[in-house]
């Protein structure tokens, strides 16, 4: 059975010190080029992000190389001896990680949507899963994060078509052929949907919340 550690992180009302990030040694892996942000607390929140995923995979690799990290041209952070994914929405912060195993995570707040503007992005079938469930917004959400999640774990990310990738019933059909992940739904804390694409038919899922002050800085 694969082991699958999810942190996670919330960005409360009560500020967090990004000030500490601000003034630690910011290694080239976790920043981002120049003007990239439209301010500065987003890129911040963002490399929280990726030190979050750092310690979220040291736990099942002590001895990770971080100088072996390096992202892909879509943008898939490759690890070392570990398989990590992360993902942001709103006030949320999640990283995913595995060893011999590959994975990709995606979470989004449950918040109002207007369904008809994101219809291309799904199937026949799936437009009907949503339009015959009594919840549709979570509906839309469960099915939205599930192809997030395996796009991700594909290495893909959105440079494919959303409607070529069906996730009904957690099976995964990819442009007409069945892939070979399996797929995870959570509801978190009431307030969030977070899937979880991995590739066997078995994962032992550990979720923690990490409190913000404690993520370790590079010095």
């Amino acid at each position: 059975m694969l082991k699958v550690l999810i942190d996670y992180i919330l960005i409360r009302p009560e500020p967090f010190d990004f000030s500490r990030i601000e003034s630690c040694k910011i290694p080239e892996l976790l920043n981002f080029p120049q003007n990239y942000f439209i301010n500065s607390r987003l890129r911040n929140k963002k490399i929280l992000g990726r030190l979050l995923m750092i310690q979220t995979a040291e736990k099942l690799n002590p001895k990770l190389n971080k100088k072996e990290i390096h992202y892909t041209p879509m943008g898939k952070p490759v690890f070392p001896k570990v398989s990590v994914s992360l993902s942001y929405s709103n006030d949320i912060i999640v990283a995913a990680a595995c060893r011999n195993g590959i994975i990709g995570v995606d979470v989004e707040k449950i918040a109002p949507v207007k369904l008809s503007h994101y219809f291309s992005c799904f199937t026949q079938r799936e437009r009907e899963y949503i339009q015959l469930s009594l919840l549709k917004t979570e509906a839309f959400y469960c099915l939205w994060t599930k192809k997030e999640s395996v796009l991700k774990a594909n290495g893909i990310g959105l440079s494919e078509e959303m409607v070529n990738i069906e996730v009904i019933k957690n099976r995964v059909n990819f442009s007409g052929k069945k892939e070979k992940f399996s797929i995870f739904t959570i509801k978190l804390l009431n307030k969030y949907i977070l899937s979880l694409a991995v590739n066997s038919n078995k994962a032992k899922i550990e979720m923690n919340e990490i409190v913000p002050n404690n993520i370790v800085l590079f010095q």
